[in-house]
C-alpha cells in the first residue's frame, strides 16, 4: 500500500458515548483538519452526522452483493450516499469492500473458478467506471475481514478464483504456488484500477488474537506487502 498519512479514528463503547453527548465534542471532532473519525451510513445520514464524524463508510451499500445485480448490471445509490455526505461536507469517504466472503452476488453460487474470475474484474472495472468522473476513491477496503471469515464461506470457489487470478498475472510468474495469492491479487488487482489510494485490510479481532488469529494476520499482511504491482513488476505494497 502506498504511504497515504491519513488517520482514522473509530470509536466505541464509553467514549462513543461522550462524543454523542458532549455537545463541546460534537462541535470539535468532527472539523479536525488531517486526521479522520469515522462511522458508517446506512439507508439515512442522522442531520447530525457531519458534526459529529468527518469520515463516512457505507454499512453494506459498498459492498459486490449489494451492488452488482447480474447481467452486467450495478447499482451504486445506496453506496453513493455515503460517497456523497463525505464529498459534500470536506469529508473522507472510504469504500468498504472489494472482496469478501460474506455477501457477495448470488448468481456466483454455481459459478466456476473462471467465471468468478471474469466476475471479479469486471466488478474492479464497475466501481472504477462508476467512482473515477465523481472523483475517484481515496481509501478502499481491498479485502474484508480475510482471516475471520471464510473466503469460501457463500461462494464456493471464490478462493479458487482468486488465485487464478494470481496466477494468470504475468508480474507474479515466479511465485505462482504462493500459499496468499488469494489475498495478495485482489490487492494487484486494486493498485491497476485505483493508482492513489490508500488499499485496506480490513480485520476485526486481531487486538485480542481471537482464536490466535493475529499471527496469521500479519503472515498474510507480509505476503501482500512483499507482492508486486502489475504494471511493472516492481514492489508497491508498503
Amino acid at each position: 500500500m502506498k504511504k497515504n498519512l491519513l488517520k482514522l479514528f473509530y470509536v466505541a463503547g464509553v467514549f462513543l458515548s461522550q462524543v454523542i453527548f458532549t455537545n463541546t465534542a460534537n462541535a470539535q471532532l468532527g472539523k479536525c483538519k488531517g486526521k479522520y473519525l469515522g462511522n458508517i451510513t446506512a439507508y439515512s445520514v442522522p442531520s447530525n452526522y457531519t458534526s459529529l464524524w468527518n469520515q463516512t463508510t457505507s454499512e453494506n451499500g459498498s459492498k459486490w452483493g449489494s451492488c452488482d445485480r447480474g447481467n452486467g448490471q450495478y447499482n451504486f445509490s445506496n453506496s453513493d450516499l455515503a460517497y456523497n455526505t463525505a464529498k459534500n461536507s470536506g469529508g473522507l469517504f472510504k469504500f468498504h469492500a472489494l472482496i469478501w466472503g460474506a455477501q457477495a452476488p448470488g448468481y456466483l453460487k454455481n459459478s466456476s473458478a473462471a467465471q468468478i474470475e471474469t466476475a471479479i474484474r469486471n466488478w474492479y472495472k464497475a466501481v472504477e467506471d462508476h467512482y473515477k468522473p465523481m472523483g475517484g476513491l481515496n481509501f478502499i477496503d481491498v479485502l474484508n475481514e480475510p482471516v475471520n471469515t471464510p473466503i469460501n464461506r457463500e461462494i464456493a470457489n471464490l478462493k479458487a478464483a482468486l488465485t487464478l487470478g494470481y496466477q494468470r498475472e504475468a508480474a507474479n510468474a515466479n511465485d505462482i504456488n504462493n500459499p496468499y495469492g488469494w489475498a495478495i491479487w485482489p490487492f494487484q488487482l486494486a493498485r491497476k484500477h485505483f493508482p492513489n489510494a490508500t488499499l485496506l485490510i480490513n480485520e476485526f479481532n486481531t487486538e485480542h488474537n481471537w482464536n490466535n488469529c493475529r499471527a496469521e494476520y500479519i503472515r498474510m499482511s507480509n505476503a501482500i506487502k512483499n507482492a508486486p504491482n502489475l504494471s511493472d513488476g516492481k514492489k508497491e505494497f508498503d
